[in-house]
């Protein structure tokens, strides 16, 4: 209910704005490209509005993939069993087997 009363307005508006500048910014531009962007995602962007379960962000995905991401660039790689594996592999394995340890040496 409180996204239908605070969110909804605020993308009715912005929507107004894009589709009254969409033929005014160059399509190569930073904010014509944005706008069209919005525009074509429009469905899924106030999708959260009407499903209360949705997130707004995707912040805990984001979260969840950041140290595969990290592991990924730096390559370090851990010895363990005998057999050489990405560090961020065995961070998530740590995390899933020991999750209460972890959370302590995380913070």
């Amino acid at each position: 209910m409180l996204r239908q009363e605070k969110s909804k307005p605020l993308l009715e508006d912005l929507k107004q704005w894009c589709d009254d500048n969409v033929t005014r910014t160059a399509k190569d531009s930073s904010i014509g490209k944005a706008i069209r962007y919005t525009i074509n995602q429009w469905d899924s962007l106030v999708r959260y509005i009407e499903d209360g379960n949705l997130q707004v962000d995707n912040n805990a995905a984001e979260r969840h993939i950041k140290p595969f991401v990290i592991g990924r660039k730096t390559g370090c790689l851990i010895r363990r069993h005998g057999v050489l594996m990405p560090l961020y592999c065995y961070t998530a394995l740590c995390r899933r087997r020991w999750p209460t340890i972890w959370s302590r040496l995380i913070t």
